[in-house]
């Protein structure tokens, strides 16, 4: 082989082990990036698992202290639900864009006695009805939160901490032009520690869309 053919082929030979190697080292990065996103999911879940861990214990310990052996301090201290809101962010949304809104989107604040907001633990309904006049009310959409969906709906983001609730709705049986008369939104929860009832009503307009 000439020497330029041997020129040839070191090149080549270097190319194809440069290739080689790239190719190795963007699997290995990839193999890496998998690794941390497993990681990090482990340790959200070991963190989550924790809390709930920590809970169970608290749980287990208010379960075995007698309900009059609290000291009074304790039991004065202790938040309890005053009652509930219906944010004025509350609002219909029309997913399909067929001028028909499907569900409400209904945001729910609570407090204790010193107007600061306490979690809720028991049963939330909401429901929607549009009034017709003199006509009785018609129920466009309802729905009912057990205590652990209850727990899922809480949110803390931009718009504070809240519960969000999303009320499917029926508007078929109503005109278009019914959908300009005010539905009113009802959120009734029962306190599944102190057995109380809590409502709350505001009216949301149809015609908002998304």
């Amino acid at each position: 082989m000439s020497p330029l053919g041997r020129s040839i082929c070191l090149s080549l030979a270097l190319l194809l082990s440069a290739a080689g190697a790239g190719c190795r080292w963007a699997n290995l990065e990839a193999e890496n990036d998998r690794l941390r996103e497993e990681v990090m999911d482990l340790t959200d879940q070991v963190t989550g698992l924790k809390a709930r861990n920590r809970e169970l214990i608290a749980e287990l310990s208010q379960a075995s202290t007698a309900p009059g052996s609290l000291p009074d301090a304790v039991r004065q201290a202790t938040p309890r639900v005053a009652g509930i809101e219906i944010d004025r962010l509350s609002h219909a949304r029309d997913e399909d864009e067929d001028g028909m809104p499907e569900t409400i989107l209904v945001y729910i604040t609570s407090r204790d006695g010193r107007e600061r907001f306490v979690q809720l633990v028991g049963e939330l309904v909401v429901t929607a009805t549009v009034a017709h006049g003199k006509a009785p009310a018609v129920t466009v959409g309802s729905i009912t939160l057990n205590p652990a969906e209850l727990r899922d709906a809480y949110r803390n983001g931009f718009m504070g901490t809240h519960y969000s609730v999303t009320v499917p709705i029926d508007v078929s049986a109503l005109s278009r032009g019914d959908l300009d008369l005010p539905c009113l939104v009802c959120a009734t929860f029962e306190d599944g520690l102190m057995g109380q009832h809590h409502t709350a009503e505001r009216s949301v307009p149809l015609h908002r869309g998304r």
